[in-house]
């Protein structure tokens, strides 16, 4: 849990995020539900970074698992409800889009399918009628995501308080309040 105050951690980690989506081959680049852009893996970076910074004086946010996790940081003030609920709500759509294709192909993949009658396939079993419906409605959830990241995994606020020492982010509440304003 002292990771997330280390020199260079944020940079270090958003580094680390982009190397994954750089090693997609490119014709699954915008297939890729798990580790593309707006994925599953933004989603678990996003709350793991958070966990990471502030888990470090808040013992509170050490879950192991992604939603118990963000539960955890929407309810003790780290993220706002309504992103909250948004990220939760996108993860269990592409977790369960995933889980459904690998469960119809019998092996693991984070591929969306790319063929239409696949594509129907998938869409019905979300209760969908058109492949075009789910391929739409994943690519929106992919957006909010990325959206969402954006504010979150590259919040120039959340890389000041890395930087910080276990005793700088026990201030009182005053001394916070000059601190974020100096900030």
């Amino acid at each position: 849990w002292r990771a997330g105050g280390q020199p260079n951690f944020m940079a270090e980690t958003q580094a680390m995020r982009q190397r994954v989506v750089s090693l997609i081959p490119t014709r699954d680049r915008d297939r890729e539900i798990k580790l593309g852009p707006g994925g599953l893996r933004d989603v678990e970076f996003s709350v793991q970074v958070l966990q990471l910074v502030h888990g470090r004086i808040d013992d509170r946010l050490r879950h192991p698992g992604t939603l118990a996790a963000l539960a955890s940081l929407v309810e003790h003030g780290y993220i706002g409800r309504g992103d909250g609920a948004s990220l939760d709500e996108s993860y269990r759509f592409m977790r369960v889009l995933e889980h459904r294709e690998q469960l119809f192909r019998l092996r693991r993949t984070h591929l969306m399918p790319n063929d239409p009658t696949d594509l129907r396939r998938l869409a019905r079993q979300m209760g969908l009628d058109e492949g075009q419906q789910i391929w739409e409605g994943w690519r929106a959830v992919a957006r909010d995501v990325l959206r969402l990241q954006q504010r979150v995994f590259y919040s120039p606020l959340l890389e000041a308080v890395s930087r910080l020492s276990g005793e700088e982010l026990r201030l009182s509440t005053d001394a916070a309040a000059d601190r974020l304003r100096a900030l």
